[in-house]
């Protein structure tokens, strides 16, 4: 019994004590959570907090190895509020994800950048953390920090999406506008990169946004090629407030051929890990509106 204890022990030790140049080394996605473009809404960051704004376990808790416990809204997403918020077992943020209500891109879902959970609905999840801290109730992760990666669907596909914007260039992401408060988006066509197909069903639907001042990740958005908002009752449904269809989608790019194939409308779900209010675009980039699809001035 000793024995066991002390291993336990060991074990918590080793996956908590940092090294000596951890503070260094250790690279950290953000320190907080918060959804939506024009919205900011902010999100809890422990399962405390989650569960004081009616958030509840999904599945009785079960503990996915590489993600988590997923907590949504009532203990199940719904087409009102389809966001999934997962968590370590010590209580901590793990990870994001939203549910797809419809339909969505047959070769996605073959890929496996979408899970099917009903007839007509799917998810998608992001993975912030290593999956060693994902399960341990009494291994708290690192205080400040909600995570140092970023994997799409880490028990499935586990597509890591680069965390800097130099990682992105070179992973053949193509670059596209800047927003105030997101930053620089990056979009990886899996069919064509780093050049775009201009297809919905090769859009990978996770797209990654890097502040410019720094390189560093700052915000992802979940792409829908099927419309979530709903009309009757008019609701966002924890997306952006506003479908986009192609032209409005396609400010996102700097690119005067952008169009889409395969769908004609766009639902978007941004989720920031910084503070927004600190993000800005280059003052020489020429804007749609202030701070809105702003690209480099060709010369």
């Amino acid at each position: 019994m000793v024995m066991m204890v002390g291993l336990r022990l060991c074990l918590c030790l080793c996956l908590i004590a940092p090294s000596a140049n951890a503070a260094e080394s250790y690279f950290s996605i953000g320190d907080r959570l918060a959804r939506a473009y024009t919205v900011y809404k902010q999100q809890p960051i422990t399962t405390k907090d989650a569960l004081s704004l009616g958030f509840a376990p999904v599945n009785k808790s079960f503990c996915a190895p590489n993600l988590g416990i997923a907590y949504a809204r009532g203990g199940k997403p719904s087409r009102k509020e389809p966001v999934t918020l997962y968590f370590t077992a010590s209580g901590h943020i793990s990870g994001v994800g939203t549910t797809i209500f419809g339909s969505v891109e047959s070769s996605l879902l073959k890929s496996g950048y979408f899970i099917q959970t009903g007839a007509s609905t799917f998810k998608i999840a992001v993975a912030f953390r290593n999956s060693s801290l994902m399960c341990i109730p009494d291994v708290p992760p690192l205080v400040g920090s909600i995570g140092d990666r970023l994997v799409i669907n880490p028990g499935g596909i586990a597509r890591s999406i680069p965390v800097t914007r130099d990682s992105a260039i070179a992973g053949n992401y193509h670059r596209g506008s800047c927003f105030g408060g997101m930053g620089t988006h990056y979009f990886y066509d899996l069919e064509s990169a780093p050049n775009m197909s201009w297809k919905s069903e090769n859009l990978m639907p996770v797209i990654p946004m890097y502040n410019d001042k720094d390189g560093l990740i700052n915000a992802i958005f979940f792409a829908s090629s099927t419309r979530q908002q709903t009309l009757f009752p008019p609701s966002a449904n924890e997306w952006e407030p506003v479908p986009l269809p192609n032209a409005a989608m396609c400010k996102n790019w700097c690119d005067s051929d952008c169009t889409f194939h395969g769908t004609s409308i766009w639902s978007t779900m941004h989720f920031y890990f910084r503070d927004y209010t600190t993000v800005t675009c280059d003052p020489t980039f020429k804007c749609s509106f202030k701070g809105v699809s702003c690209c480099p001035v060709q010369s």
